[in-house]
């Protein structure tokens, strides 16, 4: 192992990561600021920024600045300012991109920007537990039983430091390959929304119908377990050909429970998700015909969960606003 590797390389090479590729690109990454810092140069990424043409972001066509409509697909282009613009703010992104994951991610990170901002940096690594409430936490009393209904959804979109929440994010960018690219987006929102409610309904279950716990929850790995329980029921589905990628993928669960355990996360949300994304795994990977009732049932779990996801995330928002000026009083 090199001794000049940053200290999340070396901790995520004695996980049992191949890290060689990151390596590679870091290295990469060294040599174009070197050779931007001595000569100048544009980045080969933003060599676009100097093109007087267009690309459909449909078709691919190359189209002059001046055209307003595609030459080839006939569908509208942007003017060039707002083509650049596109580009530089990612509406240019393929269409094979991972839009309902990527959609999951942002919404966290502007979450996690949003605490930084009312704690100051010193909330990237060690946020404060009201901060957290005001911004979707979950807490369920145990004695009573009383929660917030939203914040079953809303937990799962908030984070307990940099650490917390990029790896949840690294996590769900690698199994979107086997998940949103597989399912599409509009099913995979289905599926973190299941996964979601199922590693929120497990939390309730345990915590408070067992043990009578009072538990405090925040982070995205319980759905992020979801796509994990799912990818491994769909390599499983594929025979011989996903069994590497299987093994992987039980490394990454059993990673993940360990790391609950030692760290005091709340492992039994991991297992809820996992649980619900295997579930889903199972029903949409069986062998069959696909009917139109199925179909059907599709959409309407997808439009619920986008209707649940909205009431939600309203919920909390109107939270937000009616308490956080009692929290800049504390301050």
């Amino acid at each position: 192992m090199p001794e000049g590797d940053p200290f999340y390389l070396r901790v995520l090479e004695k996980l049992g990561f191949n890290v060689t590729r990151l390596r590679w690109k870091l290295f990469k990454l060294e040599q174009q600021r070197d050779r931007l810092k001595n000569n100048k140069l544009v980045p080969e990424r933003l060599r676009w920024l100097k093109f007087r043409n267009k690309i459909c972001r449909y078709c691919g066509a190359i189209n002059a600045r001046e055209e307003r409509e595609c030459c080839r697909c006939e569908r509208p282009l942007p003017s060039l300012l707002g083509y650049r613009f596109g580009r530089l703010f990612g509406f240019m992104i393929p269409q094979s991109a991972p839009h309902a994951i990527g959609a999951f991610v942002v919404f966290s990170a502007f979450l996690f920007v949003v605490n930084i901002l009312m704690q100051g940096l010193g909330a990237a690594m060690s946020p404060d537990g009201e901060v957290l409430m005001l911004l979707g936490g979950l807490q369920i009393n145990g004695t009573t039983g009383q929660f917030d209904w939203w914040r079953l959804m809303t937990f799962g979109l908030v984070h307990s430091g940099i650490i917390h929440i990029g790896f949840n994010c690294y996590a769900a960018s690698v199994l979107s390959a086997t998940t949103e690219v597989h399912l599409g987006p509009k099913r995979t929102v289905s599926l973190i929304t299941v996964s979601q409610l199922g590693a929120a309904f497990a939390t309730w279950f345990w915590y408070y119908h067992l043990y009578k716990e009072t538990v405090y929850t925040v982070g995205a790995s319980g759905w992020v377990s979801g796509l994990l329980g799912y990818a491994i029921v769909y390599t499983w589905a594929m025979g011989p050909a996903g069994a590497t990628y299987r093994r992987q993928l039980t490394q990454w669960a059993i990673y993940i429970l360990g790391f609950g355990y030692f760290m005091g996360a709340n492992n039994v949300a991991h297992i809820g998700g996992a649980v619900a994304g295997a579930t889903v795994g199972f029903i949409y990977n069986r062998r069959g015909r696909v009917t139109k009732a199925e179909v059907i049932a599709w959409d309407v779990v997808f439009w619920g969960s986008v209707v649940l996801w909205v009431v939600c995330i309203a919920a909390q928002s109107y939270y937000f606003t009616q308490h956080v000026g009692n929290y800049d009083a504390v301050e």
